[in-house]
């Protein structure tokens, strides 16, 4: 049982339907109003350290937007704590109650979640549709297909694992330590960790506790994990009953086609999502943990539509996008361009640096130096965040 604890704590801490596709719900504001964001952070993160300057940076590069950073619990220190131990469908509940309650956001917003985060306001989207208006979700490394390992025991550590073990194995008897022996150890470590997490991460002590058990994905017992798993079935529409018969919550699907778009990004060398893949819902294939990636549209999910990814996908509303590094690692400068400018500022591009200038007020409310921004482009962000690296490390999240 130590080790399972153990294990569980090292996950925790390192980290076809032819339907037709709904028109989003309209917008109930004005068309000078920015469109609010809600922010959810990963682990590790709370509602007012590294994801506070996130919400200063879109207030700063879109005046007027109102961001609301998610806090579960009563202050910052329980906020960080429930993002490791608790349960995720009452904190997304109580969100749910928290976000109905605040009156600038019932004319729609657009979420964006960062880490676990991502697959938290998913189910929020999904769940909550009668009472919130999400207009688009985006998830930086979400793990919507869940975690198979703990961080940095990936399929390419486990491969280069038992490659390292070949090559021990045909070792002329040299004692000298090497790469190959050190990575042959990592490699046993991270399958003894991987196992016994698995072995633990359904016991109903762990899973109403621990946070990550609660989107863990074993590959090699999927039947447990549908019938376990308290959390990650459920959204995904992929709970089987008593009966052994598939079932489906058509609210789930309904709910998540009112988005106006889905933007997923997965980061290309991400160690600590394990499949990296999962950001885009990709996941192992049944029975081949740390092996074979199944991509999204190659899935049952997809092909018969279970949460309306396809439709989404075929209306031209579903993005996969990648970000170069590993896990939670970006700059001011990337995330102005490709989460800001590309999928939260109005319009996109001059369309929107201009209107942002006419429509709040030209120079009397900032809009000249909104405007001149635009002009300048990339390169001032780039000297202003070279002269301040510190200030870039704050939005690696995680």
């Amino acid at each position: 049982m130590r080790v399972v604890l153990l294990a569980l704590a090292a996950l925790a801490l390192a980290s076809g339907v032819d339907a037709a596709t709904p028109t989003p719900t309209p917008r109930a504001r004005s068309s000078s109003s920015p469109t609010p964001v809600v922010l959810w952070h990963g682990m590790g993160d709370n509602c007012c350290m590294g994801i506070r300057g996130i919400g200063e940076l879109i207030a700063r590069e879109i005046p007027g937007t109102h961001v609301h950073s998610v806090m579960l619990g009563s202050n910052p220190a329980e906020d960080a704590y429930r993002g490791f131990v608790g349960d995720v469908n009452a904190q997304v509940e109580s969100q749910c109650e928290t976000l109905a309650l605040d009156a600038r956001l019932a004319g729609g917003f657009h979420a964006i979640g960062f880490s676990q985060g991502g697959q938290f306001l998913r189910a929020l989207a999904q769940r909550c549709g009668d009472r919130l208006n999400v207009r688009s979700l985006i998830t930086l490394g979400g793990q919507h297909q869940g975690v198979a390992a703990p961080p940095r025991c990936g399929g390419d550590a486990t491969a280069a694992a038992a490659a390292a073990e070949e090559e021990e194995e045909e070792d002329d008897g040299e004692e000298e330590e090497d790469d190959g022996a050190s990575s042959a150890s990592v490699g046993a470590l991270c399958r003894a960790m991987t196992d016994a997490i698995a072995r633990g991460a359904y016991a109903r002590f762990t899973r109403d506790r621990i946070v990550q058990a609660q989107y863990f994905k074993d590959a090699n017992d999927l039947a447990s994990y549908r019938k376990h798993n308290p959390f990650l079935p459920d959204v995904n529409n992929e709970l089987v009953d008593d009966g052994g018969e598939e079932t489906r919550n058509e609210t789930y699907r309904r709910n998540l086609l009112r988005l106006e778009k889905l933007v997923l990004f997965k980061w290309t060398d991400d160690t600590v999502v394990v499949p990296r893949e999962s950001s885009w819902f990709g996941t192992y294939a049944e029975n081949d943990r740390g092996g074979a990636i199944v991509p999204l549209r190659e899935q049952r999910m997809y092909a018969e539509d279970w949460l309306g990814l396809r439709a989404l996908d075929e209306a031209g509303r579903l993005k996969l996008l990648e970000i170069p590094g590993d896990h939670m690692t970006f700059t001011r400068e990337w995330f102005v361009t490709n989460v800001i400018d590309a999928h939260l500022r109005e319009g996109g591009g001059f369309k929107g640096a201009a209107g942002r200038w006419w429509l709040g007020g030209g120079p009397w409310r900032g809009g000249v130096r909104a405007f001149a921004r635009w002009l300048r482009g990339a390169t001032t962000r780039r000297r202003d965040d070279d002269d301040d690296d510190d200030d870039d490390d704050a939005y690696g999240i995680e």
